[in-house]
């Protein structure tokens, strides 16, 4: 180094250097103090090896065993994406906090990568955040995902909007978790059930684009989960028997009477629905939550009926039933558990 050199800012000395490797500083993640550098296929990031070390076990040992140098400073080179690199970065200088408030085909993709590279170096307070706000998106709570549902309807009134734009496509998601090593029944039980009511991207072959990040394995089980599904949507179309169990009481006579209305009930209003508007099935579980409406306007007081009262609430009970029955079991359908 020439006496010239030694003048000026060591970060301008190295910075030449670097631009004659084809390396490029990063703008904000390059601290002067810095005492790591991490390279990133031809981004260069120099920070400080103890904030590293306190957050991951991962990269402590990493950099413990490193000897590598570069411009005289201990550089570790990974072949992690640079996009993902700079966002883990960010995250840990900025204390560790990580923004999901909004989940969109647009964030989507920064929050995976984040997801994936916290999992890698085994950062755990960042995925939980990720993960819980995965949950939110997608819960396992019937009443959350009704709810969810219906905010989802009232964006697609908007001016403009479209499914395709607003909804983050589960099977991204699933492929997400699973190379993040998760397979918890929690998030893949409602992600495999929003899958399968995505019929309108499904393409052909099945293989296409929507489905290209699942693997064979989550491939085979969402076929036969989706199979399992409209095998118990069809069943449901006959009454069940709890709905035709008239209790003893005053009202026995009316026990033939009772079970007779029941069923023809019950077919006018789920089998036809079930039978007859076939774009309603892709979603059985929203489907029968407008069943016991449906219900109620065939039933006192809205309409005089030959059932019971008794016989009114246990019918109303059996629709219920079969729709929290029909989500408890979709871990069984898509054989996740």
């Amino acid at each position: 180094m020439d006496t010239q050199d030694r003048k000026r800012p060591r970060t301008e000395i190295d910075a030449e250097e670097d631009i004659k490797q084809g390396l490029t500083q990063h703008p904000t993640l390059y601290f002067e103090d810095g005492n790591l550098l991490l390279r990133c296929h031809q981004t260069l990031f120099f920070v400080h090896r103890t904030l590293l070390a306190k957050h991951s076990v991962v990269f402590r040992d990493l950099i413990t065993g490193n000897t590598a140098t570069m411009n005289g400073m201990a550089c570790l080179t990974t072949d992690d994406d640079t996009e993902d690199m700079e966002s883990l970065l960010q995250m840990v200088y900025d204390g560790m906090y990580v923004d999901t408030e909004v989940l969109t085909i647009e964030t989507f993709p920064k929050i995976a990568g984040l997801l994936r590279i916290c999992t890698k170096y085994d950062i755990q307070r960042p995925r939980i955040a990720i993960l819980d706000r995965l949950r939110i998106e997608w819960p396992i709570a019937l009443n959350k995902h009704d709810a969810k549902c219906e905010e989802l309807a009232r964006r697609l009134r908007e001016p403009g909007a479209a499914a395709e734009d607003l909804i983050v496509h589960p099977a991204a998601v699933i492929a997400l978790l699973r190379d993040c090593g998760y397979s918890g029944v929690d998030l893949l039980s409602p992600l495999f059930y929003d899958l399968s009511s995505r019929v309108w991207q499904i393409g052909t072959p099945i293989t296409g684009h929507h489905f290209a990040p699942l693997e064979p394995e989550d491939i085979e089980r969402f076929t036969i989960g989706l199979n399992a599904l409209r095998n118990s949507q069809m069943v449901s179309c006959m009454c069940p028997a709890s709905a035709l169990a008239h209790g003893p009481g005053p009202g026995e006579p009316q026990r033939a009477v009772c079970a007779a209305e029941a069923a023809r009930l019950w077919t006018n209003v789920v089998g036809w629905k079930i039978s007859q508007q076939q774009t309603l099935q892709c979603d059985p579980i929203g489907e029968w939550k407008t069943f016991p409406a449906l219900f109620r306007a065939q039933l006192p007081p809205a309409r005089a009926s030959q059932l019971c009262n008794a016989c009114c609430l246990r019918l109303l009970a059996a629709v219920e039933n079969i729709r929290t029955t029909m989500w408890d079991s979709m871990p069984a359908f898509f054989k996740l558990a």
